[in-house]
């Protein structure tokens, strides 16, 4: 295939949108096939990838990442987002970049959450969006640019599990992702909040990784991270790429779950716009 497609797979059905590279591997964003994009789609059967897969990761005490958006469509969680003031929400433009009003409309977050989709766990805060702004360069072919900013229709009360994140420069050797995705390639959804610490990848040696299977190379703008051991998977777009406390990156795209290193936004190329688009 000599040109990379979106694609609905048939071999599960809530497997996200994906595309082939040049040599028929899987590039997908972390989002699952909840909410469609609107266009013509490839349809195409592929056979489930077995892999160790958040992947890898531990179930998150309540309250341990405070700054943590489930951001849900008719009740259902698709994507993930981090708090960075009272009132603006930072997650991938790619999970939301197809909405029109009447489709954000029916987006709602939920703040100071662990367990999505029960009670038991105390109370959360419910917001709706009141604005959409994703970055007038995000290319849903490469996944450039892919960073966006919801604007919530009234501030969040800060508590014990619920708290602003800091977009940083910061950088390390390991890293932290956490999220509401799938456990293992193609498997379930957690109904509770996963971590796992991953390792950053030096963008030198996952350009090599990834080759020409990267739909628009691996470019500065963009941090990876991970190993078969650990990644994030579909359902984690959007959601904080962790370093100390500070936020390093936004969970984007990968090939699979935990076969290649994932590939994350890099929030310190954005500073001004995220500072710009705050003031709104």
């Amino acid at each position: 295939m000599s040109k990379l497609k979106f694609i609905k797979t048939l071999a599960s059905g809530n497997e996200g949108h994906r595309r082939l590279s040049s040599e028929g591997q899987r590039i997908r964003t972390r989002q699952p096939d909840l909410i469609c994009c609107t266009g013509n789609y490839t349809k195409i059967e592929i056979p489930p990838m077995v892999l160790p897969l958040i992947v890898g990761g531990q179930r998150a005490q309540q309250g341990q990442f405070p700054s943590m958006a489930a951001i849900m469509n008719n009740g259902r969680q698709f994507c993930g987002g981090s708090i960075l003031d009272s009132t603006h929400v930072l997650t991938a433009a790619h999970c939301i970049a197809h909405m029109g009003g009447t489709e954000l409309s029916r987006v709602t977050l939920q703040i100071g959450d662990h367990a999505i989709y029960s009670t038991s766990d105390g109370p959360h805060q419910t917001k709706k969006v009141s604005r959409l702004s994703k970055h007038k360069q995000f290319s849903s072919t490469t996944l450039h640019n892919d960073i966006a900013i919801l604007t919530l229709s009234s501030p969040v009360t800060y508590n014990s599990n619920v708290r602003a994140i800091s977009p940083s420069s910061s950088s390390g050797s390991t890293a932290t992702v956490a999220g509401w995705g799938r456990l293992y390639d193609g498997g379930m959804f957690p109904s509770v909040l996963y971590y796992v610490n991953v390792n950053i990848v030096p963008n030198s040696s996952c350009k090599q990784t990834y080759g020409s299977r990267a739909p628009g190379g691996i470019i500065s703008s963009m941090v990876c991270a991970g190993s078969r051991a650990g990644d994030a998977c579909s359902g984690d777009s959007g959601g904080p790429l962790m370093v100390g406390g500070s936020q390093i990156g936004i969970v984007s795209w990968g090939i699979g779950c935990g076969g290649y290193p994932g590939v994350y936004t890099r929030v310190s190329s954005f500073l001004p716009w995220i500072q710009k688009n705050q003031r709104h």
